[in-house]
Order: C-alpha cells, then structure tokens, then sequence
C-alpha cells in the first residue's frame, strides 16, 4: 500500500476582502443611493470602486507612469462607519504608497455623506468595509484600471493589503495571543489531513506541489476556491469534501466586527509506494 508524507506550509498570507456581495439591506451599511438597488451592498461596493478609480486624474497617471515608472500599485482601505452610517475617521486605514493619492482618498471619506446604516434590530450596528485593489496601468486607455484577481493571479502581481486585528481562531487557539496564527495553521492542518485519502501512485517517492486558494465567511464558514497544481482536480474534491466537515472557526475581525478572509496556502505531498505498509 502506499504510505503518504504530507507537509503544509505556513500560510503565505492571511488577506482581508470584501464580504460576500449577496449580502442583504440591514445587514451592512450601503449609501443611499444603493437602497433601491436589487444588490445594495453589491451596488455600494461598485461605487467606491468608482469613486476612487476616479481620483487617478491624468496629472496623477502621468506622474506615477512617465515619471515614477509604476505599471501597478496597490490600494488597501479599512473603513468603518457609526450606528448612524458616518465614517468614524480615526478608524479609518489607508495603504497607499504614492501620497498626493491617498490625500485625495482620505479627502474622498472625510467628506463621504452618511451612509444608510444597518438596521436597528442588529447588536452592533456599525460596519467595517475592507477595499482592496491593484491599479494597473492599460497602454490602450492610458489609465491605470482595477485589475480583476484573475489578472492578479496570472500576471504574479504581489498585492499589498492592511492586516486584520485577529485571525480566525478555534477554541484552542483563543490564548495563544501573537501565536493565534501559528496556532491556527497547525489546527487546520491537523483536522484537514486527519481523513484525507489521497491517490494512487505507481511512482516512488511522487511529490505534488499545490496551492489553495482558501476563503472564510464572516461567521467562518471555509470555502475552498481553488487549486492550482491540480492537473485532474482529485485534491480539490478530495478538499472540498474535507472541508466541508471541518468545524468552523470564529471569524477573523477588524474594530471588533467579524469579516471576511482569504489564504493562500502551499500544500506539499510526497507519495512514497511502499509494499511493506
């Protein structure tokens, strides 16, 4: 029978993102002009995409791209808005490495009317919104543009995000403060690889190299999305199948309310045939 060497790499990034799209009107702030919209948060999302791609002026393109040489940059914007919907401006984070931008930005949320806020039956009534983007400039339009993460991905674009104020945790995990992390890497790998049943190899000592692309909800429910390096998708069922089982750790979280995660995981298998076992 074959006997299996696992290894699971360190995380290469815990990553904020935006909360699912889907959600409803109560559930998260969304301006005012989204209410009526079929998607508000959907809505609310695409406007701030708008919003600030229009701070990029022509001035701003010319002296990043003609000057400073800059085909791409990364934009990272924690915002979090009162039980009224005004931005709380103490709270807020802006990673932008080109300043005359990120000025403007701050500008942009400082004078950003109140939003229609969640509604009153919710126990927290603020919301937290995570803006990531990579600005990449298009020869063909002469502008930098939001690349789609597809594009990230393909292209081996390293993108810049702020971090979040805590990991998601199991229980185990709670009170091991700066370790929370490493904690939570060898949990999940523990569960993960605890029933996994792994293929058939005719090959001595076959090693497969894969990376998931792992996503957690804001109540962390964990979504597998993808796995590169998996020619014939065994390990992304076999995954997928595991997952679904595993129990669900306690969100991640930014000013004390739960988002949104993603990971990116280097998963390392060693195949070894070995009759004896």
């Amino acid at each position: 029978m074959n006997k299996f060497i696992f290894s699971l790499l360190l995380l290469t990034g815990l990553q904020l993102c935006a909360q699912n799209s889907n959600i409803q009107l109560g559930e998260q702030a969304v301006f005012t002009d989204c209410v009526k919209e079929i998607s508000p948060y959907k809505c609310t999302l695409e406007k701030f995409e708008s919003d600030i791609t229009a701070l990029i002026t022509p001035q701003f393109t010319a002296e990043l791209k003609d000057r400073l040489l800059i085909d791409y940059f990364s934009l990272s914007i924690i915002l979090l808005t009162d039980e009224n919907g005004k931005v709380v401006q103490e709270e807020t984070d802006i990673l932008c490495h080109y300043d005359p931008l990120k000025n403007e930005i701050r500008r942009y949320l400082h004078n950003l009317p109140a939003l229609y806020p969640k509604d009153s039956k919710m126990k927290d009534r603020r919301s937290v919104f995570i803006i990531n983007y990579v600005f990449l400039y298009s020869t063909t339009k002469n502008c930098y543009i939001n690349a789609p993460q597809s594009v990230i991905s393909t292209s081996h674009i390293k993108q810049e995000m702020l971090t979040m104020d805590s990991y998601p945790a199991y229980e185990n995990c709670k009170h091991e403060g700066v370790e929370n992390e490493v904690c939570f890497h060898k949990t999940f790998s523990k569960l993960l690889t605890k029933k996994m049943r792994y293929p058939h190899s005719n090959e001595k000592n076959k090693i497969i190299r894969l990376i998931l692309d792992l996503s957690f909800s804001r109540t962390g429910e964990i979504t597998l999305e993808y796995v590169e390096g998996d020619e014939d998708n065994y390990f992304h069922n076999e995954l997928t199948r595991l997952i679904k089982k595993l129990p669900r750790p306690e969100p991640a979280s930014v000013r004390g309310l739960p988002v949104a995660a993603r990971y990116k995981l280097p998963l390392t298998i060693r195949l070894n045939n070995d009759k004896k076992l």
